[in-house]
């Protein structure tokens, strides 16, 4: 829930950007070694475990360095979880 880059948090801090996922968008399973530019309201790629704020990132050519080590499930929320089981959705 946040704009900024979606990675994988075992691969390091310096990713090739290889996929832009804009917000309604489906992003491509993502690669070792890469990371994708990713905008509040996307679904994270397959493979993907945190999202790291544009903030904490240097963009290089077509490479980002991540300049604060993420950790799992950092910027992500799951499908449902602003709801609470039994609440009423829809009145």
């Amino acid at each position: 829930a946040m704009d900024g880059y979606a990675v994988r948090t075992s691969d390091g801090g310096r990713l090739r950007v290889a996929q832009k996922i804009m917000a309604g968008s489906t992003g491509k399973p993502l690669q070792p070694g890469t990371a994708a530019r990713i905008f509040t309201g996307a679904p994270i790629p397959p493979g993907a475990d945190a999202v790291v704020m544009q903030e904490h990132c240097e963009v290089r050519g077509d490479e980002v360095l991540i300049k604060k080590a993420p950790k799992a499930g950092d910027w992500i929320r799951l499908a449902g979880s602003d709801v609470r089981k039994g609440g009423e959705i829809l009145p």
